[in-house]
């Protein structure tokens, strides 16, 4: 008895040739696929396909060009097949859909379990045609048609939020041109060069400088014997009658020590005297004197923060009887204050 012959397999040679044949089969039939003429060829290449592959899953083949080369066919068939259905035209390809077909698929898609009516009517009697109808999942078929379709998603919750109220114009002034008319024309005032020089009263550099004038004015007239002795600090810049001009008279005062014209000492008894410079000390000629070492600490320069308040004007005054200012009063406004203001 002879056993049957095993069936050769198939060469994968022979399985790339005909993948590469139904490729250019494809490729050729392109052109009606944009028509929209070519369904049979659809139904035709894919069943070629289909018989390939079931070659290939009968022969155990698991050769990688020719898995790959299937995958690679059945995309160019599944495109070619999108391309016919885009451009296919029911009316002349003789093609048509039946209503009934189309209403009983679309009530399946929104409910699988409703039952159809025994009598055919889809409607139903009027008792039972409400409940059958709100069966329906018809948010099913709106997400359907909304993903198909090319008509934009409206979101009703976001009408509120985007309300706005229109702009309102601002109607702006008309400038008129008053050259044109008849009124009275106005022009700049014209400024002279002596409008527009400072104020010497206010400069503070000019202050300064009356300051040390009053100074040396006041040595001189003072007896030759006591012009080393000084004037005490606070009788100097304290004005009794002006707290402000007081403050403004140490201020100046300031200046005229930090640039060396007027040099700040302690008496014996501790009291703060003003004097003044001598241009000798500026320029470093040390007397040859026994007091030479002392001298030169007299000279040494420090800087002090101090608060100056109304409550301590009113007490240097009181503690060293200053009646009358040595600077003298300017030209201003007196601003002390009352005492039931304190």
């Amino acid at each position: 008895m002879e056993h049957p012959r095993k069936k050769q397999k198939t060469e994968t040679s022979e399985l790339l040739e005909k993948y590469e044949s139904l490729k250019a089969s494809l490729r050729d039939q392109n052109s009606e696929a944009h028509k929209g003429e070519a369904t049979q060829l659809v139904i035709h290449n894919l069943n070629k396909l289909k018989e390939i592959y079931g070659i290939i899953q009968n022969e155990h083949n698991r050769d990688t060009r020719v898995q790959l080369k299937d995958s690679e066919i059945l995309s160019d068939a599944s495109k070619f097949a999108a391309t016919n259905a885009q451009n296919i035209k029911l009316g002349d390809s003789g093609v048509a859909l039946s209503s009934d077909d189309v209403l009983r698929k679309i009530k399946k898609y929104m409910n699988p379990y409703a039952e159809e009516y025994p009598d055919g009517n889809d409607s139903g009697n009027v008792e039972n045609g409400e409940p059958f109808f709100n069966s329906f999942n018809w948010s099913k078929l709106g997400s359907l048609y909304l993903q198909v379709s090319s008509k934009p998603i409206f979101n009703g919750f976001l009408y509120g939020p985007l309300e706005t109220e229109r702009r309102k114009i601002n109607v702006r002034a008309r400038v008129l041109d008053d050259t044109q008319s008849n009124g009275v024309v106005t022009t700049a005032k014209n400024v002279q060069a002596t409008d527009i020089e400072s104020n010497q009263e206010q400069n503070t550099a000019h202050m300064v400088k009356n300051v040390y004038r009053k100074f040396i004015e006041n040595q001189d007239e003072e007896d030759e014997d006591n012009e080393d002795e000084g004037v005490n600090f606070f009788k100097f810049f304290i004005n009794p009658n002006s707290f402000g001009q007081s403050v403004e008279n140490l201020f100046f005062t300031s200046f005229l020590i930090k640039d060396a014209k007027l040099k700040l000492t302690m008496d014996e008894e501790g009291t703060p005297i003003l004097q003044g410079v001598d241009p000798d000390e500026l320029d470093g000629e040390d007397d040859e004197d026994e007091n030479d070492e002392e001298e030169t600490k007299t000279h040494n320069t420090n800087h002090f923060i101090a608060t100056f308040t109304y409550n301590t004007w009113k007490e240097l005054i009181r503690k060293y009887n200053i009646t009358e200012t040595y600077l003298g009063n300017r030209p201003e406004p007196e601003d002390t204050f009352e005492e039931d203001d304190i």
